[in-house]
C-alpha cells in the first residue's frame, strides 16, 4: 500500500498564510512525478526505512540538516487528502524548520492511532478504508 504524490503543497497553508513564496528543498519536493523521498512510514526513519533517490546515495547528518524550505519558516503545515488531519511541523533551532524537523514530526504524528472519526469520514471511500483493515490485519 502506498501513495506517490506530494505529501503538502508548495501553495499550501504557508504560502496563503503569507504572501513570501516559499520553495521546498530539492530532497524534500514532489518534481514531475518523480519520487524525491521513499519512506516507509511504519518504522523509525533510518537509512533502511528511509531515502532520497535525488541525493544518489545513502543521506547523512548534513542532508538532514538542511532547512527545509528557502526563505526558512518557523512553523508549516502539512496536509495530504487520505489524512484525516493535518500535521503541524515546528523548528527545533532558531534558524528554521530543518529536514530532519519534516521527517520526525511526520514521523511522531503518524504513530497516534486513529479514531472511529478519523476511519469514518467523508474524505475516505469504501476502497481506501478496505486498504486500510488489510494493511492493519498484514502488521498484526
Amino acid at each position: 500500500m502506498g501513495y506517490r504524490g506530494p505529501l503538502f503543497l508548495e501553495q499550501g497553508l504557508v504560502s496563503m498564510a503569507h504572501p513570501i513564496k516559499r520553495t521546498i528543498f530539492e530532497t524534500l519536493s514532489y518534481i514531475d512525478s518523480n519520487t524525491c523521498v521513499i519512506y516507509d512510514l511504519r518504522f523509525f526513519p533510518d537509512p533502511q526505512t528511509l531515502s532520497f533517490p535525488i541525493l544518489g546515495r545513502t543521506y547523512n547528518h548534513i542532508d538532514f540538516a538542511q532547512l527545509a524550505t528557502n526563505p526558512p519558516v518557523s512553523h508549516m503545515r502539512l496536509f495530504h487528502p487520505l489524512l484525516p488531519w493535518h500535521i503541524d511541523v515546528y523548528k527545533k533551532i532558531d534558524n528554521g524548520i530543518m529536514v530532519e524537523d519534516v521527517i520526525m514530526q511526520v514521523y511522531l504524528a503518524l504513530q497516534s492511532q486513529i479514531g472511529a472519526r478519523h476511519y469514518f469520514n467523508e474524505e475516505l471511500g469504501n476502497e481506501t478504508r478496505e486498504r486500510i483493515v488489510r494493511a492493519y490485519e498484514r502488521r498484526t
